[in-house]
């Protein structure tokens, strides 16, 4: 799988309807982790350190520590 053949929009409103949260609109990184098919969203930089949680079998939602 490409990142370039996914569409990011349609990936990114599903996960807002499934999780019922509004995700920003500017993503500034995208990967794609072959050996596990994880796709990593990021829409901002870490100031701090992050905490990740599973909110669903497929998602895992990053959160910035304060």
């Amino acid at each position: 799988m490409s990142i370039l053949k996914l569409d990011l929009k349609q990936i990114i409103n599903k996960v807002s309807e499934i999780t019922k949260l509004k995700m920003p609109e500017e993503v500034i990184e995208v990967s794609l982790e072959q050996k596990t098919s994880l796709l990593c969203i990021r829409f901002r930089k870490p100031r701090k350190t992050e905490l990740g949680e599973a909110i669903h079998p497929q998602i895992y939602i990053k959160i910035q520590k304060k």
